[in-house]
């Protein structure tokens, strides 16, 4: 079972947060890179979503860039909220 680092735009860490799934999140993930996606679904360890800005970066994979789905694990990322306007 895994915790969510869910970070608000002032910084704020909530800890056991859980991401909303419709929201907008940055993830600056340790392998991947920085990108902005809009969750699809989630649970205790992975995070599935569509990039909407950016580019996810993959190992033995193409990058995916907006419009592509990716697919996150808790342990290796940060998420923060992101407020549409």
């Amino acid at each position: 079972m895994g915790t969510w680092i869910i970070r608000d735009r002032q910084g704020q860490t909530i800890f056991g947060g859980e991401p909303t799934v419709g929201s907008l999140y940055d993830v600056v993930h340790e392998r991947k890179g920085s990108f902005r996606v809009r969750v699809t679904s989630f649970d205790d360890e992975w995070l599935h979503g569509v990039i909407v800005d950016g580019t996810a970066h993959f190992l033995n994979e193409d990058d995916r860039g907006p419009a592509e789905p990716v697919i996150v694990r808790h342990s290796l990322c940060q998420l923060v909220e992101v407020t549409e306007s």
